[in-house]
């Protein structure tokens, strides 16, 4: 090889070792801004949304709280925002009134926020409002009625709200219902077990317990 091919084709190896090493440097960069979090075209209440959801799946829910707060506060019209604040605000314990009103904001921004309508649902049971509970729950039902486990939940809380308010057969209903959807649901029987024996039927109540018993992980 004469020296001017070798020179050439020393440059033309070097220069694409360049390339490659400047094509992984984008690439660790492109990696580590996604690690960072950082999203071409999301908006800034979405970065703190996101955010929060990432505190979230770390079991950190005081630490997303404050960031949905943000995202609330950049754009007031976040349904989820608020849906996820409310929820974990009850879930750390704090103020159920004010987890209350952003639960109902959820909903009132969005008609079909099931989470939000279901928690708040329960929040409302806590709080022995038993009727506005019933209310929650059934519109949660009617919703999505073909989301099996989903309603189940929503049929065991109607349900729970119905024994309180002495409507055992209605209790039963709900609680049958919620069975049929959810057949391995231990709750299910376990709730309407209780029902029974409300209604004095001793018999029925003995056989739920067993299936309780039996459906429950040892």
């Amino acid at each position: 090889m004469n020296a001017s091919r070798f020179f050439y084709s020393s440059a033309r190896q070097s220069g694409v070792r360049r390339g490659r090493r400047g094509l992984a440097a984008v690439m660790l960069l492109l990696w580590e801004l996604m690690l960072a979090g950082v999203c071409w075209g999301q908006s800034p209440a979405t970065e703190h949304f996101n955010r929060g959801i990432q505190w979230l799946n770390e079991g950190e829910p005081d630490k997303a709280i404050p960031e949905f707060t943000k995202a609330i506060e950049l754009d007031p019209k976040m349904a989820d925002a608020y849906y996820q604040r409310g929820a974990k605000t009850i879930e750390v314990g704090g103020d159920v009134d004010a987890a209350i009103r952003d639960l109902s904001k959820a909903i009132e921004l969005d008609a079909r926020q099931t989470d939000a309508l279901a928690t708040r649902g329960q929040a409302y049971e806590g709080r022995k409002e038993y009727d506005k509970a019933i209310a929650d729950f059934s519109k949660y039902i009617a919703l999505d009625p073909r989301e099996q486990n989903g309603s189940a939940l929503g049929y065991l809380g109607r349900g729970r709200c119905r024994m309180e308010k002495k409507d055992v057969a209605g209790a039963v209903a709900d609680f049958t219902k919620a069975i049929s959807l959810f057949p391995k649901s231990a709750e299910g029987y376990r709730l309407r077990a209780l029902a029974h024996d409300k209604a004095g039927d001793k018999a029925k109540a003995e056989a739920d317990r067993k299936m309780c018993k039996e459906l429950t992980p040892r």
